[in-house]
């Protein structure tokens, strides 16, 4: 009943047990999500959040009841696994398959003796009776018996990559600004409605009702059930709503239920919802109610504001890992892969971001982000805290006009200050870098020790006359090693630095006591950490802030940024000493 099927290098569950089709229990769910604004005007604006359809696949199975059971207890093991399902209503012959509803990129080609899933490029080679897509997801919740009718029922969700989607057969099809005109409602269910922006509110104690709200055209939404009683009507149907993009675009219906002197024939509408949802009987016929949404503006010459579709918007997330070699991670939660120029950014959807409330120029900022912990995640050096450079973000928004050549803009640009998880979820948020002015006043204090930092360009020490080449010997989890190189006395490189590796195994540790053969360390190394091995290392000693320091150790007492001559106490508020009388004078 359950076999396995690897996809993508993934191991995926195949149940491709047939389900049954009467009375409307196969239906497939088609989702285009689409973000609407609408102005004061009630002009709307429209954008598509991505280009291809989600699919959900809902199948009722009329077993009997001890069949039912074992089947559900099966699918239940699956619950939150990968599982692949055939599309069945795009099951066709394989000689016959140019025919159907749906096609992909990869097939699943199969009948009782077998099957298997190979690229569509390689379908005239298919050795098996039917073809269909192969949809991959999730159960949307655990399988539902029906202990009276004996049916089981199951909802699969689609949850696959980009290279894997689905679309409708619909190339050979061609489409207008018009709902197709061999398309017709069948009335058994009309609803005509049509709506405004004002509030008429009750009759007070005086003659007139009050009316609130800004007043707009009013809108005329109907809903009605369609019979697609061929293939081709499916195609027809399923192919002009993913042209539209759902809500996304505008086209001409006509005005089915109205008919009247004092109606037009055609008004320009959109789709109401998101999706679009066919109930088969067979793989040949089905049924959809569909619904209807009037924009008055775009049917008039009169609009001053701009609206309609617009282009799809995403974001752009680029961290760098500020190491001496730059390590660069380029994610996006756009659907797939986003190149701009030579610089390619990795479909990861798991990303959700959110803009912050204050976006006025000069003004601090935090963004906060969602993510979950997929292998190569930057995020992964915070939890826990292992990260041994500046994490930077840059965020840009990209408009895919031209999908494969998108216009961007950098929005944000800041650094990661916190993360938390749970489970496999991160959360994070990332502050602008007008943070770095959040220090104290005044920054040079008047003070026996430098206000510098060693090797700052205030300071003015070379470091590379200063750095050390050492070979260092580890114990795993150890705070020490052992070290042989350098010819420095003990105790010249505490307070330094000991810096190891490069890019993704870059690591730094501050140096507590330097002993003739040993530099104790803050904490243990994570990627130098076999015991008994030996790496190369870099040495830097450490400054105390002290004159002495200064001079004999660095030889850079000209520069020295105190004032090592200030009393201990302040003499401004000695109290006075007042001279002791004497007693024994008469």
């Amino acid at each position: 009943m359950i076999e396995t099927l690897t996809i993508n290098d993934q191991i995926t569950s195949l149940f491709r047990a047939p389900p049954h089709w009467s009375q409307g229990a196969v239906k497939v769910s088609h989702t285009l999500t689409t973000t609407t604004t609408e102005s004061k005007t009630g002009r709307e604006a429209r954008t598509p959040a991505y280009s291809s359809i989600r699919h959900e696949l809902s199948c009722r199975y009329v077993l009997s009841l001890e069949d039912a059971e074992r089947m559900r207890d099966i699918l239940l093991q699956f619950e939150r696994k990968p599982l692949a399902i055939p599309l069945w209503p795009g099951a066709m012959p394989t000689d016959r398959f140019h025919e159907g509803i749906y096609t992909a990129d990869s097939l699943f080609n199969y009948d009782a003796t077998g099957y298997t899933y190979r690229p569509a490029t390689e379908l005239p080679d298919y050795q098996y009776t039917y073809t269909t897509p192969l949809l991959i997801g999730f159960l949307k919740e655990p399988p539902q018996l029906d202990v009276r009718t004996k049916a089981l029922s199951l909802t699969l969700v689609e949850d696959s990559a980009y290279a894997l989607s689905i679309r409708p057969n619909a190339a050979s099809l061609t489409f207008t600004d018009a709902f197709p005109g061999t398309l017709f409602p069948d009335g058994t269910r009309n609803i005509d409605t049509a709506s405004d922006t004002l509030q008429h509110h009750d009759t007070p104690q005086g003659r007139e009702r009050p009316v609130t709200g800004d007043e707009a055209p009013p809108k005329w939404q109907h809903e009605a059930t369609f019979q697609l009683n061929s293939l081709e009507k499916i195609r027809t149907l399923l192919g002009f709503w993913a042209s539209r993009h759902a809500r996304s675009k505008a086209f001409d219906t006509p005005v089915w239920f109205r008919a009247s002197t004092d109606v037009p024939e055609n008004t320009v509408t959109r789709f109401s919802t998101d999706t679009l949802t066919l109930n088969f009987t067979t793989n040949a016929h089905a049924t959809s109610a569909l619904r209807f949404h009037q924009l008055p503006w775009e049917d008039s010459a009169e609009a001053i504001d701009p609206g309609g579709p617009q282009p799809t918007r995403t974001y752009l997330l680029e961290f760098t890992y500020q190491t001496p070699t730059a390590v660069i991670s380029r994610y996006t939660p756009y659907e797939r892969d986003i190149t701009v120029g030579s610089a390619t950014y990795t479909t990861q959807p798991s990303f959700k971001i959110s803009r912050p409330k204050d976006q006025f120029v000069g003004v601090k900022s935090e963004w906060s982000f969602e993510c979950h912990t997929f292998p190569g995640n930057p995020l992964l050096h915070l939890i826990p805290f292992q990260l041994e450079a500046e994490l930077h973000l840059n965020l840009y928004e990209a408009t895919l006009t031209d999908p494969e050549n998108p216009t961007t803009e950098l929005i944000f640009s800041g650094h990661i200050t916190e993360a938390r998880a749970r489970g496999r979820s991160l959360s994070f948020t990332a502050g602008s870098f007008i943070e770095s002015f959040d220090r104290p006043v005044p920054r040079f204090r008047i003070q026996r020790s430098c206000n510098y930092q060693v090797f700052d360009p205030h300071c003015g020490v070379n470091e590379s006359e200063h750095r050390r080449t050492a070979t260092i010997t580890v114990t795993n989890g150890a705070t020490y090693v052992d070290y042989s190189g350098p010819t420095e006395p003990p105790g010249y490189f505490n307070g330094g630095r000991l810096i190891l590796g490069d890019g993704p195994t870059y690591e730094t540790r501050p140096i507590t006591r330097h002993t003739a053969t040993q530099l104790h360390i803050l904490k243990p190394l994570r990627h130098h950490n076999t015991t008994g091995a030996q790496y190369t290392a870099t040495l830097l000693p450490g400054c105390d802030g002290e004159a002495s320091t200064c001079r004999n150790k660095f030889s850079n007492y000209p520069r020295f940024g105190g004032f090592p001559y200030i009393p201990l106490r302040n003499p401004t508020i000695q109290p006075i000493e007042s001279s002791q009388p004497d007693l024994a004078k008469k």
